[in-house]
């Protein structure tokens, strides 16, 4: 029955962030019917809950509610407990990994896999559905608690992927293969805003896991061919949206501290592998080269501290971990923490405060079906 209820909570989550209307660049908008929401008490409450200020590790993401919408599937043993895999690091160590499907099909077809090849596993493993913001929240809480934490690779829709590598082939973008989970959106081939939906007497921009559904609002959107051929794909990774989720948690915290008005200790915090989480975009904006002041500021830092290290990758973590030292000991961000503060906030970060995210059809048929066996 708990389980039961579990299903029932997470559709009607998703039902709830149904689109009411649609509107793109002051465009008239047009009603679309929200699905039936099931019964179930919202799982806003219990997972997105509030911080208990006796309890600094019950602090709450603020991208919590967002990514309650999205289904997700892992694969547990009887006792609920999630599969992992083990793999070999080149300093001798393993790291644990842990698989979450976005697409149950391929999380089934993992389990018939297992089986097959070991056959006393029938009918001790089996598909679980969680949300991605309790996967999201298990990460961070691992990061937070672990020297060495599990970590969760997102395995995607091999349907979705060939969509993505599909839309970058029409844009004549040579790509090797698509490294992760894709997200549709759309945007304006005259200016490059965003394509955006009223929902709740708000504009917010959809991003899709499924590209059929954003198809399907283009198609059925405006005035017809002439719309559609206004509006480019675009496709983005969902593993930089929650890295950059915990960037930016993070540097909240960190400003916080800062400040004194947040009493967690520093080693409660995200901030111990933040700048490895910062690398990446740290590499984006140094690929922008003398023209964005940041990169500059960067390029001279390094030059200036001959940090040790082979590769570009190596020094910028390197000066990273030297700024956030020179932070944590003097309690003043350096310039280099606010350039890339602000760099985030007037990039992705500032536009995940529009984002609102769709689940695929797959997904919420999936729970569907397993609601309407249980009850059969």
């Amino acid at each position: 029955m708990q389980r039961i209820n579990r299903m029932s909570s997470i559709l009607g989550t998703i039902a709830s962030a149904a689109i009411v209307s649609l509107g793109l660049y002051a465009t008239d908008a047009i009603a679309q019917e929200a699905p039936d929401p099931t019964d179930g008490a919202s799982m806003v409450p219990s997972i997105c809950a509030s911080q208990n200020p006796d309890d600094p590790s019950s602090a709450v993401s603020r991208f919590c509610p967002k990514l309650l919408q999205i289904p997700v599937f892992t694969v547990t043993n009887a006792d609920g407990s999630p599969i992992v895999t083990s793999v070999p690091l080149a300093d001798g160590s393993n790291q644990e990994i842990g698989g979450v499907f976005l697409d149950p099909n391929d999380a089934q077809a993992f389990v018939t896999s297992l089986q097959e090849r070991q056959p006393e596993l029938l009918g001790q493993v089996q598909v679980s559905v969680l949300t991605l913001a309790e996967i999201y929240e298990a990460d961070r809480d691992n990061h937070i608690a672990h020297e060495d934490p599990m970590e969760f690779a997102y395995v995607p829709s091999r349907q979705q992927l060939q969509q993505a590598e599909e839309v970058f082939a029409s844009q004549n973008v040579e790509i090797e293969r698509f490294d992760g989970v894709p997200l549709f959106f759309a945007t304006s081939r005259a200016n490059g805003g965003y394509m955006t939906i009223e929902q709740d007497d708000e504009s917010v921009i959809p991003v899709f896991f499924d590209k059929s559904s954003l198809d399907r609002l283009i198609t059925n959107f405006g005035d017809g061919e002439a719309f559609q051929n206004s509006v480019q794909y675009e496709v983005l990774r969902l593993e930089r949206v929650l890295q950059t989720m915990q960037v930016l948690e993070t540097l909240e915290q960190l400003d916080q501290i800062v400040a004194g008005t947040d009493q967690t200790p520093i080693e409660d915090t995200l901030i111990p592998s933040l700048p490895q989480m910062m690398v990446p975009e740290v590499l984006a904006i140094l690929s922008q080269g003398e023209s964005n002041p940041l990169a500059a500021s960067i390029a001279m830092r390094l030059q200036d501290r001959e940090l040790s290290g082979n590769t570009p990758l190596d020094r910028v973590e390197s000066l990273l971990t030297l700024e956030l030292d020179t932070l944590i000991e003097s309690g003043t961000p350096s310039p280099v923490w606010q350039s890339i503060r602000e760099e985030l906030d007037t990039g992705l970060g500032d536009t995940l405060a529009q984002v609102v995210f769709f689940p695929s059809p797959t997904s919420v048929q999936f729970i569907q079906d397993l609601l309407n066996g249980a009850g059969s």
